[in-house]
């Protein structure tokens, strides 16, 4: 399954207080470190061979079916982060930039 990390995105506002009125802003910085899913594919094949004794004799000789992985690691990309919603727990309504990276909203 993919796997995304986020530990280097940080969301900071743009002050630790505020009066009432005064318009905050939610900034959003950093990427996510997303990999991919590996792939992996798989080749059934079985063997068969011919023998020879130093007189001449030979035999054919069969070797089970085996199977071969070959697994391909998860592509590791690096993607930038936008914020799709605010929930504030006083009701405060956040409008979202344009870029998806800032929110703002009247104290």
């Amino acid at each position: 399954m993919a796997q995304d990390d986020f530990s280097g995105v940080t969301a900071t506002l743009d002050a630790t207080t505020y009066n009432s009125g005064q318009t905050m802003t939610l900034t959003v910085t950093g990427q996510d470190k997303h990999t991919a899913d590996p792939v992996t594919n798989q080749e059934q094949a079985s063997l068969s061979l011919v023998v020879q004794t130093e007189s001449g004799g030979t035999a054919t000789l069969s070797i089970p079916p085996f199977i071969v992985f070959d697994t391909t690691p998860g592509v590791v990309t690096m993607e930038d982060v936008v914020i799709t919603e605010v929930t504030d727990s006083t009701g405060r309504v956040w409008t979202i930039g344009g870029d998806g990276t800032s929110a703002t909203a009247v104290a």
